[in-house]
């Protein structure tokens, strides 16, 4: 997580702060490439749809057989008539016009997600931010 949140520094626009909060056990088995090109992609996803001056928060806990990482940003949101295609390849939401983006990222994250056997969930609102939830289970 702390090495993800180093990468991630040049990301951040303007004075935007990156927080990372973490509680159970403090390493987990799985593909850690998977799991860096996920948590990368939606840190980047988080930095650029926020305000300048934005905090964004990872939050981790592994506890009871499960990993859950959440990335939360409090910027524009996705409009609730876009988020049920917010994983379809190529999508856009019609809010993120005029910032640079393919529309590739958060299908390769959920591609990733199943890889792994586990879920990729979001919740969001419009002006208020979203956040982005995976959920993996814990290999021995």
């Amino acid at each position: 997580m702390e090495q993800v949140g180093q990468e991630a520094e040049p990301l951040k626009k303007g004075t935007q702060i990156l927080e990372l909060e973490h509680s159970g056990l403090d390493e987990i088995t799985t593909d850690r490439r998977f799991l860096k090109n996920i948590l990368y992609n939606l840190l980047s996803n988080a930095f650029k749809y926020s305000p300048e001056d934005g905090k964004v928060i990872v939050k981790s806990n592994v506890l009871n057989g499960r990993a859950t990482i959440s990335v939360v940003d409090h910027g524009m949101g996705i409009p609730p008539e876009d988020q049920e295609h917010i994983f379809d390849r190529f999508f856009r939401a019609h809010n993120v016009v005029n910032i640079h983006g393919t529309g590739l990222g958060l299908t390769v994250v959920k591609k990733y997600a199943d890889l792994l056997a586990g879920t990729l969930t979001f919740s969001s609102n419009s002006e208020k931010g979203t956040v982005f939830t995976l959920e993996l289970p814990l290999k021995n």
